[in-house]
């Protein structure tokens, strides 16, 4: 008889204890995280061995094997969602990194009162928004401008923006896009002031990472003024038309096709707020359920969820440390890949993992 037949004769005849152990507590930290906000996500999973224990005092190396035996049981899953600049859960990405603005006379101008009412257009590349830092499959939901003087203008009346999304690679070089509309803001009768003017869409949008992006701003007042001076960018957006833009004393503006004038070269620097996908969580794939023989020191594997990185490991003789995701349960921090090597586990104990 070998060696292992020897040993299960032996732990046959001995008393059997249980170990318990809930899968892993993989708390997911979102790929483009810099701070942590806490929200729960139900995920199941908590296995349990009934590991035969030799009476002996002697502890079996972390080498040998014994019989176990594996049931779940329900756990929720403490989820890590996080992002840069958080505010109302908000990341806020900037395309365009100009430090001049326009004149109170001079074009494009999205707060300019220069003329009674201004339509503008605006092209943004799928590579200028994935290199501001934002993700595919992000949720779109404000956008805004950077006023470094309001000159003394006042009040744009029905001042509303819109986004388009688009394949083409110069959609306003010779007419406005008008097709693919995927967010607006409400009308406002909106004054703008000094620093970010950051608007929210009436319904968010997810940019799916490799459609390009047309803006639009419009207004029309029934007298002018001047126009604030909004941050742009003159160099460095590469070959095609960057703005577009109708100005006039006149009525019907938002709904005109007339070009007053484009730009090859400048386009204002614009602040998106978005959200990056929701992490989802993993599938615990090993020991499995009903398992015998696992060894003493499992690998504890899972299969990586959606929009994760890393994973947070607790495994604890305390169930409450591991439930709450006490430091004292935690065995591993920011655990890459998949897996996790565990210590030796003693015999006749119960553990708990996730």
């Amino acid at each position: 008889m070998n060696n292992s037949a020897q040993k299960q004769t032996s732990l046959s005849n001995s008393r059997e204890g249980t170990v318990t152990q809930f899968n892993p507590s993989l708390a997911i930290k979102n790929r483009n995280s810099v701070s942590k906000n806490k929200s729960l996500n139900p995920t199941t999973m908590k296995k349990s061995y009934n590991l035969s224990g030799s009476s002996t005092p002697n502890r079996p190396s972390s080498s040998s094997r014994s019989t176990l035996f594996i049931k779940s049981m329900a756990l929720a899953l403490a989820l890590f969602v996080v992002g840069i600049g958080n505010v109302w859960g908000q990341t806020f990405s900037i395309v365009g990194n100009g430090t001049a603005s326009n004149a109170t006379t001079t074009y494009p101008a999205p707060f300019g009162q220069y003329y009674m009412g201004a339509r503008h257009q605006f092209f943004v590349t799928a590579a200028q928004l994935t290199a501001s830092g934002i993700t595919a499959n992000a949720s779109m939901s404000s956008i805004g401008f950077n006023v470094v003087t309001d000159n003394g203008a006042t009040s744009h009346t029905g001042f509303s923006i819109k986004v388009y999304t688009t394949t083409s690679t110069n959609p306003i070089g010779s007419a406005y896009v008008t097709t693919g509309l995927v967010a607006s803001t409400a009308v406002l009768n909106y004054n703008p002031t000094t620093g970010w003017n950051q608007i929210n869409f009436q319904t968010p949008f997810t940019w799916n990472g490799t459609s390009n992006l047309v803006v639009e701003t419009c207004f029309n007042n029934t007298a002018y003024t001047t126009n604030a001076s909004t941050q742009w960018t003159t160099s460095g957006l590469g070959t095609g038309t960057w703005s577009r833009w109708r100005n006039a004393d006149a009525t019907g503006i938002c709904s005109s096709t007339t070009i007053s004038g484009t730009s090859g070269t400048t386009r204002p620097n614009m602040r998106f707020g978005w959200t990056p996908p929701p992490a989802t969580c993993p599938t615990l794939t090993a020991p499995a359920n009903a398992a015998t023989g696992v060894s003493l020191a499992p690998t504890l594997t899972w299969t990586a969820g959606a929009n994760t990185s890393s994973y947070d490991v607790y495994l604890s003789t305390n169930q409450t440390d591991v439930t709450n995701q006490s430091a004292i349960a935690r065995v591993s921090t920011s655990q890459a890949g998949t897996s996790f090597n565990s210590t030796a586990l003693s015999p006749s104990t119960t553990y708990y993992w996730k």
